[in-house]
């Protein structure tokens, strides 16, 4: 495991900190063909915040020529450092989203965001200086996904440094849990087009930032490519996570310490819409895909840590205080109370039955 070993120095960042001109692109993929006005929103919200800060962000459209997209690309187009582009095309999928965007930049690294992130410049900034002040070139962000009381509490100017000390003091009402790998990553360019950016067979929801992920750590020697990726074990308890999610996380135990996360808002899922239910097919594709390739390699598998002990060492070698980091150990997070009532539990395995019918 790489990095490890490395001391971990505290980086305060403020809001003034300077950082090279043209050093960064933020891209962000929109596709408002479900929840129209609510992505439209936060879409320009994010825009108007990004050029504020004095960063230049790609705003990739997956564009269907009707009012609310041309409005959409119109305005976008309209805000300070702020670039627009389309993507056209049936059932787009997010990787080509993203791939367009990648296309278009011309600085040494990217900041990839979603459209439902709580931008903050300080966690921007640090996630910046990371990549551009470590041999790997990368940062990796963990987010906390917000309940809708979490969300509400943001709108009134709750700071995301707050909503992470709410989150530290286990304030299950106001974050659901937290998401860590994710795919809120700056890294070289470079590196990004050399593995030629996103798998777009990944189709809807899910997988394709998983791929991209185990190709980059791999390209950069941080990450070997085992066996254990084929394990496909959601956590419950972040800390005991295992399989493909653990061989990501142990490359970026630094960033889970620093406490620099970013907000995810909340917002409803139907889970029976197409988008979610081509996750079964990704993560099908995604097994077999890295199968194939484990098989065409022919080396057997050593037997690594578990991200438990990884987390555990970097604490020891650093002078981490494992008492602060309690609420990674919870094993009941928020998203899981919604199956805890027997009338939640039959609901919830009715719509896992319809989603496995529809695909």
């Amino acid at each position: 495991m790489a990095n490890t070993k490395e001391l971990v120095m505290p980086i305060v960042l403020s809001t003034n900190i300077s950082m090279p001109a043209n050093t960064v692109t933020l891209i962000i993929p929109i596709d408002i063909s479900r929840r129209s006005k609510e992505i439209f929103k936060r879409a320009v919200m994010l825009a108007e915040q990004i050029s504020k800060e004095g960063f230049s962000a790609i705003f990739s459209i997956n564009f269907k020529d009707n009012s609310i997209d041309n409005r959409l690309f119109s305005t976008l187009s309209s805000i300070k450092n702020i670039t627009a582009i389309k993507t056209k095309g049936d059932n787009m999928p997010l990787a080509k989203i993203r791939n367009a965007a990648i296309s278009q930049v011309k600085t040494e690294y990217i900041l990839f965001l979603d459209v439902d992130i709580v931008f903050d410049s300080d966690v921007v900034r640090y996630a910046i200086h990371k990549a551009m002040n470590t041999k790997s070139q990368m940062a990796m962000i963990p987010c906390l996904y917000l309940t809708k009381k979490g969300n509400d509490l943001v709108k009134k100017g709750c700071s995301t440094k707050q909503m992470v000390d709410h989150f530290f003091n286990f304030r299950r009402d106001l974050i659901m849990h937290i998401a860590f790998p994710t795919s809120l990553i700056c890294v070289d360019t470079r590196s990004i087009k050399e593995i030629e950016g996103f798998d777009e067979n990944f189709y809807g929801h899910g997988y394709e930032d998983f791929d991209f992920m185990v190709r980059l750590l791999s390209h950069k020697g941080l990450m070997p490519i085992q066996e254990s990726i084929l394990v496909d074990s959601p956590y419950i308890t972040l800390i005991l996570m295992e399989g493909l999610r653990a061989d990501i996380a142990k490359t970026s135990i630094e960033e889970l310490i620093s406490k620099k996360y970013m907000l995810h808002l909340h917002h409803k899922k139907d889970i029976n819409d197409i988008y979610y239910i081509l996750r079964n097919r990704n993560a099908k594709y995604f097994y077999d895909k890295w199968k194939s390739i484990l098989d065409k390699k022919g080396t057997a598998s050593q037997p690594s840590k578990s991200f438990l002990l990884c987390f555990l060492d970097f604490c020891t070698d650093n002078n981490i205080k494992i008492h602060d980091y309690q609420v990674l150990f919870d094993p009941i997070p928020r998203h899981m109370w919604r199956n805890f009532t027997l009338f939640d539990y039959i609901k919830s395995n009715i719509k896992k039955f319809k989603r496995g019918i529809a695909a």
